[in-house]
């Protein structure tokens, strides 16, 4: 009988230790995790979400304070010309938070880096920014699939680490 009292004592302390793990975790999650999401953005029954197109949004914290801006497609940059300009290379970079370039300005991304860097010595190239917080390479994929191919890349370069 004495074997069946500790069994339950011990059943109960790790039932009690799941749930305060689990109560923390959904504080966790309700009350702090909100302050590290990029709140941007539409929810999309394709996509799950995107950018909203021709918005500024405004990012602020301790560490940074900037605006960033989507052009009429829902991306970071200029509006692609369509159709591509004849003898210009046109890379559309895909990817998640980094390659959209959370928290810079528009003109510090490394899609805005490059493409000012090359077209500086001589390249007429065109980098389009298709960086989407959160996306992973599924939703890169179908976003390739289903909206990018219309900007007719030259060459796609998927960035989700």
């Amino acid at each position: 009988m004495m074997w069946r009292l500790r069994l339950l004592r011990l059943a109960c302390t790790v039932l009690s230790a799941i749930l305060a793990l689990a109560a923390c975790e959904l504080g966790w999650r309700l009350l702090k995790f909100k302050r590290f999401t990029i709140q941007a953005g539409i929810e999309d029954p394709h996509f799950h979400h995107r950018l909203k197109a021709n918005t500024t949004y405004h990012f602020a914290s301790q560490e940074f304070n900037v605006d960033v801006r989507t052009n009429s497609y829902g991306l970071r940059g200029r509006n692609p010309v369509l159709p591509k300009p004849p003898g210009v290379v046109r890379i559309l970079m895909l990817g998640d938070s980094f390659t959209f370039g959370f928290p810079v300005r528009d003109d510090e991304t490394f899609c805005s880096l490059i493409e000012r860097d090359l077209k500086e010595q001589g390249y007429p190239i065109e980098i389009i920014n298709g960086g989407v917080s959160g996306y992973s390479p599924v939703l890169e994929y179908l976003s390739l699939r289903d909206e990018f191919l219309r900007f007719d890349p030259d060459f796609s370069q998927d960035l989700a680490l």
